[in-house]
């Protein structure tokens, strides 16, 4: 909700609108990392729930006009107690993250968390769960954050050997195929911020500073296609979503031939 149980503004709220597709999300609560999710679109302005239009609780401070993002939510089989590791967050820390000086985690609707704190807490995190959702999740996200790390020939070994090793078999989590990371940034690399289907430059710059395209099947996952580097290309959101919405054959084509 936009608003507290006092009716102000909650701290953070706004920081929603920074979330894109295949962010990844940690919730915490009572200084214990309970569930990670991941965005599934960009985020979008949405009315007031129906549900809540009619009710008569003055708790329930909600703008009429809020915003939302759709994502796949993974509980932690066994939650993380943040407070054994406070010492360390102390001892490494990083300006505009979660969490303070104390290492104690800020107390807001939405902060941004640096990388060195994701990958120690979920290292920590990993060896306590036992479902393979929860492992595949923070594997994912652990995959990501190296990914982003690498460039050149780095980037384009590890992004072969995952073509290799999923044009044979897909990751799946909650009914959603994963992009392979590696693949997923050095597709975009290779398209240099020029989209391969409308030919346009990137719309914008993501907060990395790099144009900002988005890695797309040429054949749907779903339909068989590998999550391999023959068979993903980089777009700018308009035309990935115009792939989705019309699935033109006509496009499919120019693609296979980028």
């Amino acid at each position: 909700m936009q608003r507290n149980v006092n009716g102000d503004h909650a701290p953070g709220y706004d920081t929603m609108t920074e979330v894109h597709r295949d962010d990844f999300i940690i919730h915490h609560a009572h200084s214990r990392i309970l569930a990670i999710s991941m965005a599934v679109s960009n985020c979008y302005e949405a009315s007031k729930p129906h549900v809540l239009l009619n009710l008569d609780q003055p708790s329930l401070f909600w703008d009429n006009c809020h915003f939302c993002v759709d994502t796949d939510y993974v509980e932690l089989d066994t939650p993380l107690d943040m407070h054994p590791h406070w010492k360390w967050l102390s001892n490494h820390p990083h300006k505009n993250s979660v969490f303070l000086k104390d290492g104690t985690p800020k107390q807001q609707y939405l902060c941004h968390i640096a990388d060195e704190h994701i990958c120690y807490l979920l290292g920590q995190a990993l060896r306590l769960q036992s479902s393979s959702a929860a492992k595949s999740m923070i594997q994912t996200i652990l995959s990501q954050i190296d990914a982003q790390s690498l460039t050149g020939k780095a980037l384009l070994a590890k992004a072969e050997a995952a073509s290799k090793r999923n044009a044979t078999q897909h990751r799946v989590m909650t009914a959603r195929y994963i992009h392979d990371p590696y693949i997923a940034k050095e597709t975009k690399e290779r398209a240099h911020g020029i989209c391969q289907l409308c030919g346009a430059p990137a719309p914008f710059k993501d907060t990395n500073g790099q144009p900002y395209l988005e890695c797309h099947h040429v054949i749907w996952l779903s339909r068989g296609g590998k999550d391999t580097l023959e068979n993903t290309t980089a777009l700018c959101p308009n035309c990935h979503r115009r792939m989705h919405v019309l699935d033109d054959p006509k496009d499919i084509k120019i693609l296979q031939r980028t």
